[in-house]
Parts: structure tokens; C-alpha cells; sequence
């Protein structure tokens, strides 16, 4: 756009490659994705590029999203040092809110779940996929820490698994998966959702 680094959805489409707009999104609402750093000079390309927006509004590769951006821009000038702090300080707070109401989410879909007895083979979506670090004891003495996924799974008929995936398959949200077999470890509890635990788990290749 007029030698500015913002690429226009319809520009994107045609060119057959991710909007600035879309990664826009996806940087402020996966929260797979790293908190993208913002600098002043970030700040000073968008603004040219939607001062421009603003000057050509009726063309016809400028999007009603941008148009939006355009109308709420302030006048064009310096970039201030607070602007750039302001952004940076707002992107990880909106992640952390994005984070927090996935989970709320996942809970809620959850709500009805029973502890399993017996593991019986399927396809399980996944609710929750996140890192955490355990910390154990090997049979030698060592102590050991090392960083796993933990990942929460929904049965057919709404029953929550959690599993410590070890080996960290990269599981995503929202991700089906077959499992050909699992142990049963246990249970847990968290805010009055019932989770069994299980372990040894099979994926289906």
C-alpha cells in the first residue's frame, strides 16, 4: 500500500497471503502465539499506512475494517514514547484476558463430567493444551524438572481427562484425536469439575 508494510485484505487475498489485519488478530488472540513486541517504529508504519487509508477510503481494495481503523485515527504526527508504551503495555493484558476466557470456557464445557472407571478407545477433543514443569524424583535419587504439556481431553459424552504428555506432541485446542489406549491414574478436581487422570497414552498414527 503506497510503499508502506501494511498488506490490505483484499491486496492479501489476491496476493494470496495473511492480511496485516488478520495477524493483527491472531497475535492478540492466540494465545499459542508470543506477545509480539512493539516499538516506536511499529507504531509510526501503521499510522502512515492508515493516514493513507484515510485519503483513499473509496478505493476499491480498502476494506470496511480499515476504513473503521482510518475514521478513529488521530491526527497524523510524531509517534510519542507513552503511545508505544501504552500498546505494549495493553497487548499482553488483552492476551491474558483471551487466555483466561478460553479457560473459563473450557471449564464450562466441562461442566457435566464424571470420573471414568474404564478407559474405552475413541476420539477426544481437546479442551486445554499448556506446558507445565514437574518436578520428580528418579529411582536413582536424582532430582529432576522437566517440562511436559498438560493436556485436558472431552470425551463424547462430555467426561474430562487430564493427562501429563510427557513427550509433548503438540497438541492444539480444539484438536480431535483417536487414542487407542490409556490408564486410568486417578482423579482430580478442579473448581468442582471432575477430570480422571490417565497415563500410558496410545495415539493412533
Amino acid at each position: 500500500m503506497n510503499g508502506n508494510s501494511w498488506t490490505a485484505e483484499k491486496d492479501a487475498e489476491v496476493r494470496g497471503v495473511p492480511s496485516s489485519a488478520s495477524a493483527v488478530v491472531a497475535a492478540l488472540t492466540d494465545p499459542s502465539l508470543p506477545i509480539p513486541s512493539v516499538t516506536a517504529e511499529d507504531v509510526r508504519t501503521a499510522r502512515e499506512a492508515l493516514v493513507w487509508t484515510r485519503g483513499n477510503e473509496n478505493r476499491e481494495h480498502v476494506s470496511p475494517y480499515e476504513k473503521g481503523l482510518a475514521k478513529r485515527l488521530s491526527a497524523f504526527g510524531p509517534v510519542p514514547l507513552e503511545s508505544v508504551g501504552v500498546v505494549s503495555t495493553v497487548i499482553p493484558a488483552f492476551k491474558d484476558g483471551v487466555i483466561k476466557h478460553k479457560r473459563k470456557n473450557v471449564w464450562a464445557e466441562l461442566s457435566n463430567s464424571q470420573y471414568v472407571t474404564k478407559f474405552l478407545p475413541g476420539k477426544f477433543a481437546v479442551v486445554r493444551s499448556e506446558p507445565h514443569t514437574v518436578s520428580f524424583t528418579k529411582k536413582s535419587g536424582e532430582e529432576k524438572t522437566e517440562v511436559q504439556t498438560v493436556v485436558v481431553l472431552k470425551d463424547g459424552n462430555g467426561n474430562g481427562y487430564k493427562w501429563f504428555d510427557s513427550k509433548n506432541h503438540g497438541l492444539k485446542v480444539g484438536q480431535v484425536v483417536s487414542i487407542d489406549r490409556a490408564t486410568i491414574a486417578g482423579r482430580s478436581d478442579f473448581n468442582g469439575v471432575r477430570l480422571t487422570k490417565i497415563n500410558r497414552v496410545k495415539l493412533s498414527v
